[in-house]
């Protein structure tokens, strides 16, 4: 390859362009802060001069004398960066001196400065002011002289550090790095000769490299035997690891950071994730958790406690059922970064637990459902509340209501416990036709005890009122026993808000209280706790 722009040309060019910018750069700053500090001392030396003359001024002021004054001002005026000089007295004292240079000038349009005058026998009384108009055209002349001066200075300076630093780069740097790369363009691997650096660079950068390249001569044809049969090893283990990959009974894919499907093996969607053909048309332009699983939320969290934790983390999750029937899946979630390129990739590995979380919830439904009545057993009603207790919304919205049967004991004493089973399902059926499906619950939690939760947006009495009083009007309806005969069973309600309890129990005894105040009163009421 040919060189069209060696290092030292660059480096050359650099130098010149970091004069020129430093030039530019700190010229303006120069030129600012010289001339600002001239007319800085200009002003100081001007505050000098009067201070000089300042009692003298004072004296000719309060004693109105001329010939003091007229002293006072020519001394000043020896100053040619003073234009002019005013005395003013407190009775009319008024004596003025200017330069020639004056003559053509306007004063109004030169910095005028004033300084008080105070009597010498009393500091504190103020006899007349001295007003003294600078000379601002020459000041700036002189001011604007000493900015080109240094302006120069710096420009020959800078020209001259840049030429210099040029001759020491090009005889440190540049021949040698012209002499190394010419070496190393004519050097091949295999073959024995060697590349040299002079005696200057045997323990600097150059001879490192030298060192390092003739190191690497030296290994080359090691090297590409140890390749060579390395990659013959390569082959056979990606061949390896893609059978792996493709005949793997688990679903495995790589996504990356956004949720796109990167790569997949084939069993991903054949046994595992069903799609229909709007689903895997979607796949490259939409994450795939908002795809196949049923709340992509829970996904993303998992992401986020691997990517947070740096760890690998698993989950029973939902997927769509896109053959209309639910399947669950356990993943296993790993977020790995590429150090070098910071490139993150999400790699999940997903086989079918469908049967395994249907057992699971059909025990436990079994063990929170009341048998006789297919209601929540305590046991339910109790993870039910707990759910809506760790979520302060929920638990404000909530109405408990324990409901007592009254007059149930004397029908299973007459009639049997069979008739009193057949009148607890009747009860149950009856309590559920008065609640809403989806919102409320309706639970037994003993013999002849049943506990209604209502979800309500307040604490409505009134519209509390009205439900228990249909509840308590439902249930007083004759109940069938046989072909002939039926039971009239009447229910005592106590009722408490949730809000204000932290565990069942707790609620429980709440309304238990106040459903004992119905008792007390005649039964087949309600009453708030």
């Amino acid at each position: 390859m040919a060189l069209r722009w060696n290092i030292q040309r660059k480096l050359n060019v650099v130098l010149t362009v970091c004069g020129l910018l430093f030039i530019a750069v700190v010229a303006p700053l120069i030129s600012y802060v010289s001339f600002a500090e001239y007319k800085r001392d200009a002003a100081t030396q001007q505050a000098r001069l009067v201070g000089a003359v300042r009692t003298s001024a004072a004296i000719a002021t309060f004693v109105a004398n001329e010939e003091i004054a007229t002293e006072v001002l020519n001394g000043l005026l020896q100053d040619d960066e003073i234009l002019a000089v005013m005395l003013l007295g407190k009775d009319g004292f008024v004596m003025k001196a200017q330069s020639s240079d004056a003559e053509n000038l306007d004063l109004s349009q030169n910095t005028t400065t004033n300084y008080p005058l105070f009597s010498p026998v009393n500091e504190e009384l103020r006899v007349g002011d001295l007003n003294i108009w600078s000379h601002d055209e020459l000041i700036a002349k002189r001011a604007l002289r000493i900015v080109v001066n240094d302006i120069a200075l710096l420009i020959a300076l800078t020209f001259l550090l840049a030429i210099a630093s040029m001759y020491v780069s090009n005889w440190l740097v540049g021949r040698p790095l012209r002499k190394l790369a010419e070496q190393v363009a004519d050097a091949e691997p295999g073959k024995t000769e060697s590349i040299e650096a002079g005696s200057l660079h045997q323990h600097d950068e150059i001879g490192l490299v030298t060192t390092n390249v003739n190191d690497f001569l030296a290994v080359t044809r090691n090297a590409l035997d140890k390749e060579r049969a390395l990659r013959e090893q390569i082959e056979k283990m990606n061949q390896h690891f893609s059978n792996i990959f493709a005949t793997s009974n688990v679903g495995i894919m790589v996504l990356d950071d956004r949720g796109l499907l990167l790569h997949h093996n084939p069993v991903l969607f054949e046994n595992i994730i069903k799609m229909d053909s709007a689903q895997e048309a979607s796949l490259s332009q939409q994450d795939i958790f908002s795809i196949a699983f049923e709340d992509a939320e829970d996904m993303w969290n998992l992401v986020d406690i691997a990517r947070t934790n740096q760890e690998t983390v698993d989950a029973d999750i939902q997927l769509q059922a896109a053959w209309h029937q639910p399947c669950w899946v356990h993943c296993i979630l790993t977020v790995n970064r590429d150090e070098n390129t910071g490139v993150e990739v999400i790699e999940i590995v997903l086989y079918d637990v469908t049967r395994r979380v249907e057992q699971a919830e059909a025990a436990r439904q079994l063990a929170e459902q009341d048998p006789l009545t297919g209601l929540h057993n305590r046991r339910g009603c109790d993870n039910y509340l707990q759910q809506r207790l760790r979520r302060p919304e929920a638990k404000a919205q909530l109405v408990a209501m324990l409901l007592d049967l009254d007059g149930f004991k004397p029908v299973n004493d007459q009639y049997g416990h069979a008739a009193g089973d057949e009148v607890l399902q009747v009860i149950a059926q009856r309590l559920q036709g008065e609640v809403r499906a989806n919102t409320d619950l309706v639970g037994r939690i003993g013999g002849d005890e049943f506990v209604v939760f209502l979800k309500m947006k307040v604490d409505n009495h009134e519209a509390i009122a009205t439900i228990a009083n249909k509840i308590i009007q439902r249930v007083a309806e004759p109940i069938p026993i046989n072909m002939s005969e039926s039971v009239n069973i009447g229910v005592s309600i106590g009722i408490a808000f949730a809000s204000d309890y932290d565990s069942l129990d707790a609620l429980m005894h709440a309304a238990d209280e106040a459903m004992y105040q119905v008792k007390t009163k005649g039964k087949n009421d309600f009453a708030f706790a």
